[in-house]
């Protein structure tokens, strides 16, 4: 029952609201200091709820058994990284998107701040979706189909359902935003997968939306 709960209550209070939002916007979350708190320890929990699920898994545990080397961790990453702008930048050609510039901040402690924000936002999103929902999710499915050892069908729905959800959660942005944050989530999944870790998606999550967060502003 616990299981249930814990997902009843992430999927209410964080990753549906999104998802229904009627507000439109093109820009970035103006973080305040409670959202960053909020985000920073549901990151954090996201974390270590994410690794007991995993070893409570069988089929994710077998996700990825072998350890990757720098040398291809790094390769890897830029190859991601090359992907999520190539990508990102597709959909606004697609989208005929102009992105509208707005007035830097004279406070440089406000742009630190934000900065700071943008990374604790991205560890969360990658935390959330790239770790906790997908076994959080497999773990339920496991419990409802009463099979202990999870079949391959209820790690790919899982995959699926977390991939959607995460997509989706940028509806509020456009449908142009959920197509190019249903591709960049494979990616970015699949970074966790071969790594087995969620930090090396989560510097490459934050660089991507650094560099979106710089290019809005123009000089004052």
């Amino acid at each position: 029952m616990y299981y249930f709960a814990e997902l009843f209550v992430i999927l209410t209070f964080f990753i549906l609201p999104p998802i229904f939002s009627t507000t439109p916007s093109a820009g970035f979350i103006q973080f305040t200091f409670y959202q960053i708190l909020i985000y920073g320890f549901l990151g954090i929990y996201c974390l270590i709820r994410g690794k007991n699920l995993v070893t409570e898994n069988t089929f994710f545990s077998r996700e990825n058994t072998k350890k990757i080397s720098i040398k291809h961790l790094l390769a890897l990453s830029i190859i991601i990284l090359i992907f999520l702008f190539s990508n990102g930048y597709l959909w606004k050609i697609i989208a005929g998107l102009n992105q509208e510039k707005i007035q830097l901040q004279k406070s440089v402690f406000y742009q630190l701040f934000q900065i700071f924000g943008i990374l604790v936002y991205a560890f969360y999103e990658e935390t959330m979706y790239r770790y906790f929902l997908p076994t959080s999710i497999g773990k339920n499915l496991s419990i409802i189909s009463k099979s202990e050892n999870s079949p391959k069908w209820i790690f790919t729905l899982s995959e699926i359902i977390a991939l959607l959800l995460f997509s989706f959660g940028h509806l509020y942005m456009g449908i142009f935003a959920v197509l190019n944050a249903f591709f960049a989530g494979i990616a970015l999944r699949f970074l966790v997968w071969k790594t087995k870790s969620v930090f090396p998606s989560t510097i490459i999550h934050f660089i991507y939306n650094l560099v979106l967060y710089l290019s809005m502003f123009t000089k004052a």
